[in-house]
């Protein structure tokens, strides 16, 4: 996700200036209505006086919804008068350490930094979208389109129940950087709601982070359309699209009871050729798929039973994996190795 962001920059600098919301742009008029508000507001963002600029753009956008000008000129006002520092946030990224399992952004700026990604996303999706009278292809619009939505994917994995509220730490640290997954082992005061909070929005995030991925590479393409850039530019391009693939099935790893293999130790014990997500209860509540005996299953121990199971033999084994194939789905995301393989929390893609 950093490389991206890295790559979305450099692009949005070789595109120049003109195209870019956080360097306000010029062009005063005199008439009325429209365009009167669209000349106060340039005029004020001429002078710095951005919080005056935003309240005319604001005006311009709820009287004229149609009007991409105003909107382009509601979302620079917005982020000129909130001191978003687009060149600060590079320093930043370009700084970051990609190893160790601090997250990508500071606790302290994923709010600062969402809200400015989520208006300029908000108000300028509708002229993407074709709905204003500026074309959908326009360049100011995808550059900007394609810089806030990748900051939104960023940052969805930091808001797991997804309140706008990035203070909880098991959110900032339950996915990482590199989203892996450090389990509720690393959270021992996380209520039995927090965990299932985390546990039925971690999918929902996932989508997020691929919708704002397909966002960001599709607006870049319309910049590359318009801007004819050369081959220097189309060798970028393609390097931001392999990067946003990887990045994208990277998270897609990540889903929890996704019916995946995510450690590869899963065995066919039925012998259908088809990948099933193990049974299992823990009646005991000690947090690990016991056999008859107590001691849990290992990918060694059943890779020696007689194959394949059926369910005369889940119904003789009096053990609490009782159907499925072994090693799909097996684990809880809780910082421990319930199904005592040797890996931690691999459903979810996080093992150790």
């Amino acid at each position: 996700m950093k490389r991206i962001i890295i790559i979305i920059l450099a692009l949005i600098v070789a595109a120049g200036c003109k195209t870019n919301l956080f360097t306000p742009f010029h062009s005063p008029e005199n008439d009325v209505s429209l365009s009167s508000l669209l000349a106060d507001g340039d005029a004020a963002m001429e002078n710095g006086d951005f919080e005056s600029a935003l309240g005319y753009y604001d005006k311009a956008v709820s009287s004229y919804p149609g009007s991409g000008k105003a909107r382009l000129g509601y979302c620079a006002a917005y982020i000129a008068f909130k001191d978003f520092d687009m060149l600060e946030l590079m320093r930043k990224l370009e700084g970051e350490n990609l190893q160790g399992t601090d997250p990508l952004f500071e606790a302290a700026d994923r709010a600062f930094y969402d809200d400015g990604a989520r208006i300029v996303f908000s108000n300028l999706l509708p002229v993407a979208e074709g709905t204003c009278d500026i074309p959908g292809s326009d360049t100011e619009t995808n550059i900007n389109i394609a810089f806030s939505s990748i900051l939104l994917g960023a940052l969805a994995v930091s808001d797991i129940d997804d309140n706008g509220n990035f203070a909880d730490s098991y959110e900032i640290l339950y996915i990482t950087r590199d989203i892996g997954v450090l389990g509720f082992g690393s959270f021992p005061s996380l209520s039995p709601l927090g965990k299932s909070t985390v546990i039925n929005n971690i999918n929902s995030r996932i989508d997020d982070v691929l919708y704002y991925i397909g966002r960001s590479t599709a607006a870049l393409d319309h910049v590359y359309d318009n801007l004819n850039l050369d081959e220097v530019d189309e060798n970028m391009l393609d390097d931001l699209h392999q990067v946003a693939e990887t990045a994208a099935r990277t998270v897609e790893y990540y889903r929890y009871k996704d019916e995946k293999d995510n450690d590869g130790d899963a065995i066919d014990t039925d012998m259908d050729s088809i990948q099933e997500k193990m049974i299992w209860t823990d009646s005991n509540a000690n947090g690990t798929i016991d056999d008859p005996i107590g001691d849990p299953w290992t990918y060694d121990r059943v890779s020696l039973l007689p194959l394949p199971l059926d369910a005369t033999w889940y119904s003789l084994s009096g053990g609490e994996w009782t159907g499925g194939d072994w090693g799909v789905d097996e684990e809880l995301i809780d910082g421990d190795d319930n199904d005592g393989d040797g890996t931690v929390d691999e459903d979810s893609g996080g093992y150790k």
